[in-house]
């Protein structure tokens, strides 16, 4: 079993001084022939108005190709599609609360993202 971590931040600023500051984490196990990968990405405005949430999660092996595609606004539920072998699957809305990440520590987020 192999198994890759990433946290990556950056920080954007308009020309109308908004500074929209973004995270995001990527998680991948490969194990034999199966890859296992999520990509998270936190959005937020300098204001603290508008948060942008997405996330990415595949399943892959050697004929099967899973994804699943989902996009949030400010917590809100959220807008998931998903895929088999590149072929829309299922479209739906979820409860913001069923998808949970395996982000190690919100507080780090949470630093990381905080308007000051």
């Amino acid at each position: 079993m192999k198994k890759f971590t990433s946290v990556t931040f950056s920080q954007e600023t308009e020309d109308n001084d908004i500074t929209f500051k973004k995270i995001d984490y990527q998680e991948t196990v490969t194990m034999n022939d199966n890859t296992f990968s999520t990509l998270y990405s936190l959005k937020q405005d300098s204001k603290g108005e508008q948060s942008v949430e997405s996330f990415n999660k595949i399943l892959k092996n050697d004929n099967y190709l899973f994804e699943q595609i989902g996009n949030s606004k400010n917590k809100n539920n959220w807008d998931i599609k998903e895929f088999e072998n590149n072929n829309l699957h299922k479209q739906y809305n979820d409860q913001y609360e069923e998808h949970k990440f395996n982000i190690p520590d919100d507080n780090f987020t949470n630093n990381m993202i905080r308007n000051d």
